[in-house]
């Protein structure tokens, strides 16, 4: 059995069984560290940035611009355009995952499992992949975002080995790079035929009845989750493993995205050891 690490009240965990306390306070603390990370980068002022006015005409063109990002585009500086709405995005994509992962991490304190599959959805399935994707190719990711994000931006139409193809980019670029593999990745949050990944649940968990492919076929006399039982600990053994493992690569994306400065390199880690510590 493992002891609990202290950082969360026993009291909050009374639904959870004793033995996945430590587990529910690890993932709870890598959750709380990405939120650590989202404050450092907010007080970075990454929406802030600067360019030079060449003459009188980009002084009239900008006023008369209905926006910033406008006069940018069609003055042809999409370089500062991009390291605008990245740096923004960054910010925004990483509150949005973090939003979901907290009522998913509270719903499981409290045995709520549909709701913690359901909340987990997105933020896994959609979040983390944009995630990687602009540690893996911002340039693309931008050019997708600008030009028709409705349309190649969707996860849907990417095939597996191209969601594959994105995380073992984002993987390439991290300093533990060793840790992660895009197969585990896939499987665990995308496969609807993994025997040990989240994909079925989360997805039966937001529908009542499911049909494609046998494990996410609803059973006969059944609704999704229905008549799941909140005593049932099985919810409690597959979930931390996978879910620990996917905060500690999304850290890992964040910390990515400084990576080409070291000053700032350092301070993330020196940050997150001292919370680990």
């Amino acid at each position: 059995m493992a002891n609990p690490i202290g950082l969360i009240d026993p009291e909050r965990m009374a639904n959870i069984p004793p033995q996945f306390h430590a587990h529910h306070e690890v993932c709870f603390h890598l959750y709380d560290t990405i939120g650590a990370m989202l404050a450092e980068l907010e007080g970075a002022n990454l929406r802030r940035f600067s360019f030079k006015l060449e003459s009188e005409d980009e002084i009239e063109a900008l006023r008369k611009s209905p926006d910033v990002m406008d006069f940018l585009v069609k003055s042809g500086r999409m370089d500062i355009a991009q390291k605008s709405t990245v740096g923004e995005l960054n910010l925004a994509l990483y509150a949005d995952l973090l939003h979901f992962l907290f009522e998913s991490l509270r719903a499981l304190e409290k045995s709520k499992f549909t709701v913690a599959y359901a909340t987990l959805r997105k933020p896994l399935q959609e979040n983390l992949l944009y995630a990687a994707w602009l540690v893996a190719d911002e340039d693309e990711f931008f050019k997708r975002m600008k030009d028709d994000p409705a349309d190649k931006l969707t996860r849907s139409g990417l095939t597996p080995e191209e969601h594959k193809e994105i995380f073992r980019k984002a993987i390439a670029r991290l300093e533990i790079a060793g840790a992660f593999h895009e197969d585990v990745i896939y499987d665990f949050v995308y496969d609807k035929n993994s025997e040990i990944g989240l994909a079925v649940f989360m997805n039966k968990a937001n529908h009542l009845v499911t049909r494609k492919g046998d494990r996410l076929r609803t059973e006969e006399w059944n609704l999704n989750f229905i008549f799941k039982d909140p005593r049932d600990t099985d919810v409690y053994e597959t979930i931390y493993p996978i879910l620990a493992y996917i905060l500690f690569f999304i850290l890992q994306l964040q910390i990515s995205k400084r990576q080409g400065d070291p000053v700032w390199r350092r301070r993330l880690w020196v940050g997150y050891l001292d919370r680990l510590l």
